[in-house]
């Protein structure tokens, strides 16, 4: 825990949370723009028409939709990709403590970890169902979804499964909760939760109602993530095992339906 404390509060390991930060609600962005505008211009449509789009589609041709959703999927695969190298290179005794620690408990962990995985991705995937029967789709998963069947699919599989739960559990387990859960657990759970699921609604529904309802999911979805990083024993390879196999299984999903 003494480790947990000293690392958390390292010079590294907020260089890696800021540069997270900033990919999530900047970088990402410019970088969708930067990289639709160059499709555009490579298939001879009006680049400044195309990064116009992403702040009023209404009279966006079918065209200049096709160009913004592909640069969408390669800045946000860009945007995982910064940010897991920031991750790796100032995070990186974390990921050596907990492999060790799998490793003096093989026997446990090679049970724990897939029975642990397996379950948040079975309730996980249950809650979006029932979700989904009663409120409308959040914006971010309907961007989602068009992203994984459109010409950016590679790369959004790619951020979707691997690199996103890495980065994800990385800042809001290993770094957020084991913070918190120094000066309280109940607030490890709530700050972690809070803050995972924050980002994920940033464009969704202007109606107070809608958007709290679709909140929840993802809200559960973080207790849950938070419950498999506290039962292992505050090992971060457990929760990404449980974040990358339900991410895994909802884009089969997707690609199922759309193919």
């Amino acid at each position: 825990m003494e480790r947990e404390k000293r690392g958390f509060t390292s010079p590294s390991k907020l260089k890696a949370a800021i540069v997270y930060v900033f990919m999530v609600f900047i970088g990402s962005t410019l970088l969708s723009i930067l990289i639709s505008m160059i499709v555009a211009s490579s298939r001879g449509l009006d680049a400044n028409a195309v990064a116009s789009s992403f702040f009023d589609n209404s009279n966006a041709t079918k065209e200049i939709m096709d160009c913004q959703i592909v640069g969408q999927g390669y800045g946000n695969f860009l945007g995982y990709f910064i940010s897991l190298a920031a991750i790796i290179l100032w995070m990186r005794n974390d990921f050596i403590t907990d492999y060790n620690s799998l490793m003096e408990n093989k026997k446990k962990s090679f049970i724990l970890i897939p029975i642990l995985a397996v379950s948040f991705a079975g309730v996980a995937i249950l809650i979006d169902y029932l979700f989904g029967l009663g409120i409308p789709e959040s914006d971010n998963q309907s961007t989602i979804v068009s992203l994984l069947i459109s010409d950016a699919r590679i790369p959004m599989i790619l951020s979707t499964v691997l690199f996103a739960p890495i980065v994800e559990e990385m800042i809001y387990r290993k770094a957020i909760f084991s913070v918190m859960r120094q000066f309280n657990l109940p607030l490890a759970y709530v700050t972690s939760i809070v803050l995972f699921s924050l980002p994920h609604m940033l464009s969704s529904s202007s109606r107070v109602g809608i958007w709290f309802l679709q909140l929840v999911p993802y809200a559960l979805c973080g207790g849950l993530l938070c419950f498999v990083y506290h039962i292992s024993g505050y090992n971060v390879y457990a929760s990404i095992a449980a974040h990358m196999l339900n991410n895994l299984i909802a884009v089969i999903l997707v690609l199922s339906r759309g193919f």
